[in-house]
């Protein structure tokens, strides 16, 4: 048994292409579910649920525009 194994470059993009798309649709079933679970909560508290403010990455890293 070989230590390294070969393989042909078109089957293993294929193969790779394949990988990729069922990820993808993974990621887009997992957002339209948590939108589905946010529009639910949204329905039951009638209205407004919350928000979530995220600070920009340069302002958590200490820096400012004048740098």
């Amino acid at each position: 048994m070989p230590d390294v194994e070969h393989h042909c470059l078109k089957p293993f993009g294929l193969e790779l292409l394949r990988a990729l798309r069922v990820a993808r649709s993974a990621i887009q079933m997992l957002a339209l579910a948590i939108s589905q679970h946010e529009q639910a909560l949204a329905r039951k508290a009638g209205g407004f649920v919350g928000a979530l403010t995220v600070p920009d990455h340069d302002w958590i890293r200490g820096r400012n525009e004048s740098e």
